[in-house]
């Protein structure tokens, strides 16, 4: 433990399988998810992720990890909800480190 950090405790998140390898070869749990890069039936069958560690969508993931940290997964977002608020566009967010972030200006 070069950095005095448990593996058994670390957390790897991707949506490909350069992700998956790398989190299993480094002895960390993989979170994948399959609204990225690959789709969920690539990801489960043709690379060989198993369906129970791939989320399919931002709700499912924040619940995994929220599970994983033992954290409340009703509890607020530390930079900002992923989800957009009622009536506004969908697929748009104000957090600028959520990969659906659309600035308004």
């Amino acid at each position: 433990m070069v950095y005095g950090i448990n593996p058994a405790r670390a957390y790897a998140c991707g949506d490909e399988k350069k992700a998956f390898v790398a989190a299993l070869s480094s002895g960390m749990h993989p979170f994948m998810m399959s609204y990225g890069f690959e789709d969920f039936e690539r990801l489960s069958t043709e690379i060989g992720v198993p369906a129970e560690v791939i989320s399919q969508t931002p709700a499912e993931f924040r619940s995994r990890v929220c599970h994983a940290l033992d954290a409340d997964p009703a509890g607020p977002i530390p930079f900002g909800d992923c989800e957009p608020p009622p009536g506004a566009q969908q697929g748009r967010c104000k957090n600028s480190l959520c990969s659906a972030y659309t600035s308004d200006s």
